[in-house]
């Protein structure tokens, strides 16, 4: 068989997803999980897992050479708020903390185009998740029995370039409104807390986009 593909996970369910496809469509996995973050059930969906402590930059690339490992494919979630945690999950080595050190601020796209020049400058290809699992992206149109009515899709049309303002300046991606009115906007909390703040504060119709 060929070499693995590498496996690096965060927090959610997405991972294992991931990796239940990827094994489907005939990949071998060596994946680096997350301590704290990473679903514990990850390791029974791949070939090799490895918990490692956020941040331990070494230890991950060693673990990735030492399984013969040339793509890496990111899955899952790691909260930027851990960045301010005090005695956190953060435990960087040397190597990231030059990578900290060396960002210019600390949106998403910074970090995640600085782990990913890292890994492409140690050597390795990184893979889009779709590539891996192309059966995972939704499709078009409603995903379950309830369509939108025609006040959740005028809120949605209004919502919809707020969105992408908001992410085009990379402070988040998620906008919940209700009856023309913003409710939440996205910020370092992360989607789900900004998804329960918003529809606290609405009178039980929000839509998220």
């Amino acid at each position: 068989m060929g070499a693995p593909v590498g496996l690096i996970a965060g927090l959610g369910r997405f991972p294992l997803e991931l990796a239940t496809a990827a094994r489907r469509g005939g990949h071998r996995l060596a994946a680096v999980a997350f301590e704290g973050l990473a679903d514990p059930g990850l390791a029974a969906r791949v070939d090799v897992c490895e918990t490692l402590p956020l941040g331990q930059i070494a230890r991950l690339l060693e673990v990735l050479r030492r399984e013969g490992v040339r793509q890496v494919v990111l899955a899952g979630k790691v909260p930027k708020r851990v960045l301010f945690e005090a005695g956190g999950r953060l435990d960087p080595d040397a190597r990231a903390l030059a990578l900290l050190q060396a960002l210019r601020d600390r949106k998403d796209d910074s970090i995640l185009l600085a782990v990913a020049e890292l890994l492409e400058g140690e050597g390795f290809e990184l893979l889009g998740q779709a590539e891996l699992a192309p059966e995972l992206l939704a499709a078009e149109g409603p995903l379950g029995a309830v369509a939108a009515t025609d006040a959740q899709r005028a809120d949605v049309a209004f919502a919809w370039p707020i969105a992408k303002a908001l992410g085009a300046v990379d402070v988040g991606q998620t906008v919940v409104v209700e009856g023309g009115a913003v409710l939440a906007l996205e910020a370092i909390e992360g989607t789900d807390e900004a998804i329960r703040r918003g529809c606290a504060l609405g009178r039980g119709g929000a839509c998220v986009v």
